[in-house]
């Protein structure tokens, strides 16, 4: 019960104790006035009283004193009779010194001692006290309801110089109920005190709730209203006393907290923001290894797209990288001991990859403001896709070397063939038809001829130039890549070919489109079973609509690349082109060659379909347009060239010495006076002396010392309108073809006929 009403008390509120304290402390107000009026009255109406009594007594004491010194008895009794009818005096009684009554109000008191009055049995007692000390007394009788007062009489005669005490007379006054009614008398000044106190009360309750009560709800309800999380309420200021100051005091607390929660809002959102945004798988854990929060991206790389809420307060074990990865142990190295703990290149499957992933693993401990480790995050990042670029970076590299050091080769060996096919053909042009010797000699520029173009594509896989499209006959790139593929694929798979003779010319870069064969066809040998299979090459001719108008018709070429392998699940089929997707062993396929032949296609404007059949095989079509350009390239004259030289003068520049002798030769039994020079310095130095006379120089690219671009441009110097044909056994670089431009060049190696017919294009 008093724990019940202590709780009651307690939720009284400010106004509520406000209005009782008011009430108490105007009752209690109340009262004290009215103890205070009351007192203060009946002091006053006593004294009033008491001087009324003392002048009516004295008046009297004199009245008395004459006539009792004249011995006037029946005076005296008729002036008490008159006066006890006068102003609510009820009884009168005067006595001598021997206390009996001479004259009185009650005419059965005189001449008998006042003793004999039994009214008030006191009086005896009162006339004496007076008589014998001479003093008037003042006495009240609440049970009789009267007042009286007793004096003494003093009288004089000739025998005594001072007054002497002869008597004492007293006078009864009927009580007056206000005076001596006190009950009454205060209930009245009460009343009244009370109807006063709650006027001012009321009053008093107006102003405190306008000032004190208001203000403090106000404050309440907006505390109230604060508590709940509204922050940045403010209140009116209504004055400037303390509550005023406690308001404003209030307002910029509810709005620096305002302010705060902002601030916390936008640091939480900046925090949110860059934890999902994280490139990093990111799991956040309490000091129990209790998961507490994950990022988005864990979510969608580790999580196969479920949502947070399934994730936070599992145990930090079943994360998936953590889990795959075997890292329990660092996991509980960082809990127990709160060190830094990482794995670089950790390998790990997970559910739904397809593939085996590669990721980096970092644990950082988390501390509280007390710096008590209050948690960790613990990081993964995937870089199969960064090692998978790496080890293609580093192929490419490799390749590139070799490309570099392919064409160094082919240079020397371009030079070698050169003098072989040069030789060669001079001989066939000396040699008459029947000649015995002549299928020997033809023999040789044959073999010659096919090693060029197994150099040259070579050359065409290994140079490192930007896509270069002209118009190229699709059957004839075919054809330079299968004698590569009969080279590569291995024993027991057969390359066919069913090439359309009539299949229109496209828009290509050789090179590209050559790789672009090469990845099609490398899959299939890896998909044929180990005894072997077949990979047929065809080409033809295919009317579908048209782009820009689907009711026209329009002319497409059609590459199929068919195989008899093992075919491709319908499950991965769609992702086949997705860079780095295979489903080949670890180091035997980065995931490339698909992906680069779908963007060498789409680059020629081309469209690639896959159709597959499990057990059956793959067919890969690749889809051209055809082209309306006609190919400027022109093949090398024939055997009958009219050139001749009529003493004009050559100058033969190459660091190949059978070169410079086997081009004298020729030329000279052309008629043509032929210079020769080793270095491009020396044929500088020959050109000062003989420039005027040179009408054409046969310039090689790569030599020694001054090559041959440093070598054009110092003749340049010399005379701006210089004639070079340019040589080449490299050729194929991006620098070569941009320097070029439209400068007559002949490309290594060559047969006489081709070295004749380009002294002579190059001379027109």
């Amino acid at each position: 019960m008093t724990e019940h009403s202590s709780r009651r008390r307690r939720r009284l509120s400010v106004s509520a104790k406000v209005a009782l304290l008011t009430l108490f402390g105007g009752i209690l107000f109340a009262f004290i006035i009215a103890g205070v009026s009351y007192w203060m009255q009946r002091t006053d109406d006593t004294r009033d009283l008491q001087t009324r009594a003392q002048q009516t007594s004295d008046q009297l004491s004199y009245i008395v004193e004459v006539l009792l010194n004249k011995g006037d008895l029946n005076s005296v009794q008729r002036i008490v009779e008159n006066i006890t009818t006068d102003r609510g005096i009820f009884f009168i009684a005067i006595v001598d010194a021997d206390l009996k009554v001479l004259a009185s109000s009650e005419h059965d008191l005189l001449g008998v001692s006042i003793s004999e009055y039994r009214e008030n049995p006191q009086l005896y007692k009162e006339f004496k006290r007076v008589i014998t000390y001479g003093k008037t007394e003042f006495i009240h009788h609440p049970h009789r309801g009267h007042f009286e007062i007793v004096a003494p009489l003093t009288l004089s005669n000739s025998s005594q110089t001072q007054p002497f005490v002869s008597g004492a007379v007293t006078v009864a006054f009927k009580d007056d109920p206000l005076i001596w009614n006190p009950q009454e008398n205060f209930w009245r000044h009460l009343q009244l005190a009370l109807a006063m106190t709650t006027v001012a009360i009321l009053l008093l309750y107006v102003l405190l709730r306008r000032w004190v009560t208001a203000p403090l709800e106000r404050l309440t309800r907006a505390s109230e209203r604060l508590g709940s999380g509204e922050l940045g309420i403010q209140i009116p200021v209504s004055s400037s006393n303390e509550i005023g100051k406690l308001t404003e005091t209030f307002n910029g607390m509810s709005a620096s907290l305002a302010a705060q929660r902002r601030a916390l809002q936008a640091s939480e959102e900046r925090y949110l923001r860059i934890f999902n945004s994280s490139p990093l798988c990111l799991v956040v854990v309490d000091a129990a290894g209790t998961i507490v929060d994950v990022n988005a991206t864990f979510l969608a790389e580790m999580a196969e797209g479920s949502k947070r809420e399934a994730w936070v307060g599992k145990p930090v074990k079943e994360v998936p990288f953590i889990k795959a990865g075997n890292l329990s142990g660092e996991v509980q190295k960082l809990l127990a001991s709160a060190t830094l703990v990482e794995r670089w290149k950790v390998g790990a499957s997970f559910p739904g990859k397809g593939r085996r992933s590669i990721f980096n693993f970092t644990g950082i401990p988390l501390f509280d403001s007390e710096q008590k480790m209050s948690g960790a995050v613990f990081a993964a990042k995937d870089i199969t896709t960064e090692q998978t670029l790496e080890a293609q970076l580093v192929q490419s590299q490799k390749m590139e070397s070799l490309g570099v050091l392919a064409g160094g080769v082919a240079h020397d060996f371009n030079n070698i063939l050169t003098g072989i096919l040069g030789y060669a053909s001079l001989l066939k042009l000396k040699m008459s038809p029947d000649d015995p010797n002549m299928m020997p000699v033809d023999v040789i520029e044959k073999s010659g001829l096919r090693a060029r173009a197994l150099i040259q594509q070579l050359m065409g896989f290994a140079r490192r130039t930007g896509a270069i499209q002209v118009p190229v006959g699709v059957n004839n790139l075919i054809l330079e890549v299968v004698p590569l593929l009969e080279r590569g694929v291995g024993q027991g798979v057969a390359i066919r070919t069913e090439l359309d003779p009539t299949a229109p010319k496209i828009m290509a870069d050789s090179g590209q489109i050559h790789q672009a064969l090469m990845n099609l066809c490398i899959n299939a040998k890896d998909a044929l079973p180990p005894k072997g299979g077949t990979i047929w090459l065809k080409t033809r001719t295919a009317r579908l609509p048209a782009r820009a108008d689907p009711d026209r018709k329009e002319e497409w070429v059609e590459v199929i690349i068919e195989d008899t392998g093992s075919g491709i699940p319908p499950e991965i089929l769609p992702r086949i082109f997705d860079p780095f997707f295979t489903t080949k062993e670890v180091g035997k396929g980065t995931g490339l060659g698909l992906s680069v032949t779908y963007g060498i296609v789409k680059e020629h404007g081309g469209e690639l379909t896959v159709h597959s059949e499990v057990g059956k095989g793959t067919i890969f079509t690749l889809l051209f347009p055809k082209t309306q350009e006609i190919s400027d390239r022109k093949e090398a004259a024939g055997p009958e060239i009219s050139l001749r030289g009529e003493s004009r003068q050559i100058l033969l520049v190459d660091d190949e010495k059978s070169l410079l002798e086997l081009g004298r030769k020729v030329l000279e039994e052309r008629a043509f006076r032929v210079l020769t020079a080793g270095t491009g310095e020396e044929a500088i130095e020959v050109y000062r002396k003989e420039g005027e006379k040179i009408r054409l120089i046969v310039l090689d690219l790569l030599m020694p010392g001054l090559g041959g671009w440093q070598t054009y441009a110092r003749l340049r110097e010399i005379n701006p309108k210089v004639r070079v044909l340019f040589t080449s056994g490299y050729g194929g670089t991006q620098e070569i073809e941009e320097n070029l431009g439209k400068q007559p060049y002949l490309k290594k190696p060559y047969r006489i006929q081709e070295l004749l017919s380009a002294i002579q294009k190059t001379l027109e």
